[in-house]
């Protein structure tokens, strides 16, 4: 009986050190660094992602690990985006009161550890641009200047926030819809209906200084080459029902060039290095499934390659060297990822996802997440896609209905996946 109950004790004690092991290994995968602030970190290359609490986080290049705003179950966060300096994140906040919602957004100073609101509204409604998308933020290229469209009562407005006067928040646009895309020169032009309004803002001014017609049925303008001798933009020219134009404007000296005609609806974007101008198109307007993705030389306006695969969306590498092409897939709960290599117009295919619903209306709207959210390393060899691996013959039941933060590289050869950890959005900062 004595070694039965001495047996049974050290079964007790070793299952205890077995536990205690264990849970210093679980520890160990994934560590919160709660005595380390913001501030006193190297954030360059950067993880921004929300995981599965819906918390905040912020994953440095050493691995540290910091929570910078967490939810509960009656306030949610959305949409992080950093400043092009590494100073500033702004985020979105929908907060579930007993009989309203206070709705808002926050700007963390990372260097000085504060937090500050520059917008909110309490309302009886949910009142945001959508379910997954309650504010689209946009830092300036410099000076720290954000960019905000809100929903109102009737349509979005666009607001714009100084962090040289954190008091700094006004109205510059409403009358929605509104599509935003920043240059280098701080110059902001403003797509709103049939208008294209251009405006010259830094910390003392904030100027209009062009306003052009355009079509109604496109979204982001795409600004090109710009020297001291020209200012290049492409936009969507329509005066009649038939056919789209896509024009380049030279906003310094107000000229304009027809450059291509086509009877399908165009949305444009243009390559970091502002050599290739990239349209999906499609016969019809409004859609989220293209019918094609077309490139052309911005040089001379001469097509280099269309894709037919149903895309839905598309991101441009930082090196222009690549794109991380999104398509339909057959099961039309998955989606395809492809990367098109520029050099020789390779087109492979990586893998096909279930997407997280943020991530899903990421790439849907691509076009102008791509001037605030970037899915690709710094250094244009790696993304990070949300959501949940797909295999051929894997029932959809058996696919984990958490979303998981994807890390994909080792693209120019067999690429690799690694599911850093649960999340439903991520992105690199700068």
């Amino acid at each position: 009986m004595k070694n039965f109950i001495l047996n049974s004790l050290k079964l007790i004690l070793y299952s205890f050190i077995l536990l205690l092991v264990l849970n210093c290994n679980l520890n160990n995968q994934v560590q919160i660094d709660k005595d380390i602030t913001i501030n006193s970190l190297d954030i360059t290359n950067s993880i921004i992602y929300k995981n599965e609490n819906g918390d905040l986080n912020l994953l440095t290049e050493n691995g540290n690990n910091i929570i910078f705003v967490k939810s509960d179950i009656n306030t949610k966060h959305f949409w992080p985006t950093i400043s092009n300096d590494n100073k500033f994140i702004s985020y979105s906040y929908v907060i579930e009161q007993i009989v309203d919602y206070k709705i808002g957004i926050n700007i963390l100073d990372i260097e000085n550890n504060k937090t500050y609101e520059i917008y909110s509204e309490t309302n009886p409604l949910k009142n945001v641009l959508s379910n997954q998308i309650p504010h689209y933020m946009a830092w300036s290229l410099t000076e720290n200047i954000l960019s905000f469209v809100i929903p109102t009562e009737n349509y979005p407005a666009l607001y714009l926030h100084k962090t040289s006067n954190i008091k700094h928040t006004k109205k510059l646009v409403e009358n929605g819809p509104i599509w935003i895309s920043w240059n280098e020169n701080n110059k902001l032009s403003v797509h709103r209906r049939n208008k294209r309004l251009i405006f010259n803002i830094n910390n003392s001014i904030t100027n209009l200084i062009h306003i052009n017609e355009v079509s109604p049925f496109y979204r982001i303008d795409a600004w090109g080459s710009l020297n001291p001798m020209t200012y290049n933009i492409y936009s969507v020219y329509q005066n009649d029902a038939k056919y789209k134009h896509i024009v380049k404007d030279d906003i310094l000296n107000n000229t304009s060039k027809f450059l291509n005609t086509s009877e399908d609806y165009p949305l444009i974007n243009i390559s970091p290095d502002k050599s290739y101008l990239s349209v999906l198109k499609s016969e019809f307007h409004p859609t989220v499934l293209y019918d094609s993705f077309v490139l052309y030389k911005t040089k001379d306006m001469s097509e280099i390659i269309e894709i037919t695969n149903v895309p839905i969306g598309y991101f441009w590498s930082p090196d222009s060297n690549k794109i991380a092409l999104f398509t339909a897939n057959q099961n039309n709960e998955y989606y395809d990822l492809y990367i098109l290599n520029i050099d020789n117009l390779e087109l492979k295919k990586m893998f096909t996802f279930k997407l997280s619903p943020e991530q899903l209306e990421m790439i849907i709207f691509s076009d102008q997440f791509s001037q605030s959210h970037n899915i690709w390393s710094p250094d244009s060899s790696k993304l990070l896609i949300s959501g949940n691996l797909v295999f051929n013959n894997v029932n959809n039941n058996s696919i984990d209905k958490n979303s998981n933060i994807i890390l994909i590289s080792e693209l120019n050869s067999n690429p690799k996946s690694e599911i850093l950890f649960n999340g439903s959005i991520a992105y690199w900062g700068n």
